[in-house]
């Protein structure tokens, strides 16, 4: 080892950890030993090697140096790994590393949101689970007459149902669907399972009143439904009889009715959704009066309506 080599050899083991310098610089000098040991006989290039004894004794110093730090492993002819160095094994890049997708716990529900109108309209789809009455709610506006949706749900069954915003019409998913030839209200309920998608669950059914659609759970109809109240004055056609007083909503379509019997002038409706109203009283023999103007109900207040106009035009009594 020439004295040029002394500053290499430093910073070739400063590259290592401490507890493995002790153990390279006797493998070097052993090398060397074998070197130097070898390089007598250089004149002669037919002399034997150094004595297999002292060629024995210094492989084994050397493996003896080596036992318990550096142990390799493999089986066959597989690339052998090693074990015992620091900062040896390579790791996989993050950016290269595989992407694991977590199985959702919800399923997915699609559909349509349908309405009767054109313009714009604000409304909730409530999504109820028909085991522990656990609600969904997704805030849509309909334009168009409809619109899609996408929500995510826990595993369960549910029926789907929707209402505008004051609660005066709502539409289902329902047996019936857009065949407005059906006669069956009742919301379909559907199941769903983690991890799976179900598609066309549209609420579209808004042909039924509004009896016939769930309300979430908590709400509270007095403070959304109003009253109307009033009197029957001015009948032409004789003794007051027997009347069927309807309340027919303008902006929806339904119609709610109360009977009177023979002598009674006055009348009271409740728990009619906020909305605009016409109402008439119907006798059995085909007369028919109502209110002169139209009628306003909001939610938690009683609106008054005289029924004193006798000739003007009505619609037909819906429950003949």
């Amino acid at each position: 080892m020439t004295k040029n080599s002394i500053p290499f050899l430093h910073t070739f083991l400063s590259r290592f950890p401490g507890s493995y310098r002790k153990t390279i610089l006797l493998v070097i000098f052993n090398l060397a030993l074998l070197v130097n040991l070898s390089a007598c006989n250089l004149p002669n290039q037919t002399s034997p090697s150094p004595s297999d004894d002292l060629m024995a004794s210094i492989v084994a110093s050397t493996l003896q140096a080596l036992t318990g730090t550096i142990e390799f492993s493999g089986t066959g002819l597989s690339t052998p790994t090693a074990t015992g160095l620091s900062q040896v094994a390579s790791q996989t890049p993050d950016d290269q590393a595989p992407t694991l997708t977590p199985t959702s716990s919800k399923g997915k529900v699609t559909g349509l949101v349908c309405y009767l109108d054109i313009t714009s309209t604000d409304m909730v789809v409530y999504f109820q689970n028909t085991t522990n009455n656990q609600v969904s709610e997704v805030p849509v506006t309909v334009s168009n007459y409809q619109v899609p949706y996408t929500t995510e749900l826990e595993p369960g069954t549910y029926k789907a149902y929707a209402w505008t915003l004051d609660f005066s019409i709502g539409g289902t998913y329902s047996v019936c669907g857009t065949d407005s030839t059906c006669n069956d209200a009742t919301p379909k309920p559907f199941t769903i399972d983690a991890g799976q998608t179900i598609e066309n669950i549209d609420i579209c059914d808004w042909s039924h009143g509004p009896f016939d659609v769930p309300y979430p759970p908590g709400f509270q109809p007095e403070s959304k439904f109003g009253i109307i109240s009033g009197g029957i004055f001015g009948y032409p056609y004789g003794g007051l009889p027997q009347q069927t007083i309807v309340a027919f909503n303008k902006e929806t379509g339904y119609w709610f009715w109360i009977g009177t019997v023979a002598g009674q002038s006055y009348f009271t409706l409740t728990d009619l959704p906020a909305g605009t109203y016409q109402v008439v009283a119907y006798d059995s023999s085909g007369h028919a009066g109502g209110t002169s103007v139209d009628v306003i109900v909001k939610g938690g207040q009683t609106a008054n309506a005289d029924l004193n106009n006798w000739t003007g035009s009505f619609p037909p009594n819906p429950l003949e």
